[in-house]
């Protein structure tokens, strides 16, 4: 995870689902040790399926883990394109070329871990 990449998952947890750019709805839980998770489109022309899979892939170990490792820009998950970070209660997933001087990229998904049912 870079700093940049830490702090814009800071700004969007704090910011989603309020200003995010579209909700995509929740995932099923993956078995015991993945929960159902929110997701939400920031930003960019990506599809709900898409975003839900990407997620559903990583909870189900598809991705290619980086880490861990110091400095903590090595502790990551790759899937299919996307560069993701943080852990299954959080994680933000970027794609594509930097859009800004904060260094956003293009496509920029989020997904929360939804409330365990009592």
């Amino acid at each position: 995870m870079t700093i940049a990449l830490l702090a814009a998952t800071a700004a969007v947890s704090a910011a989603t689902p309020a200003s995010a750019e579209r909700s995509c709805g929740s995932v099923p839980a993956q078995g015991r040790t993945h929960p159902g998770q929110r997701v939400d489109i920031v930003r960019g022309e990506v599809s709900c399926r898409e975003a839900r899979d990407v997620f559903t892939a990583l909870a189900r170990g598809e991705g290619t883990e980086h880490g861990p490792g110091i400095p903590l820009s090595k502790d990551y998950a790759t899937y299919r394109g996307w560069r993701c970070a943080g852990k299954m209660e959080v994680l933000y997933c970027q794609r594509g070329p930097t859009v800004n001087s904060h260094g956003e990229r293009r496509d920029e998904i989020f997904s929360r871990q939804l409330p365990e049912s009592t």
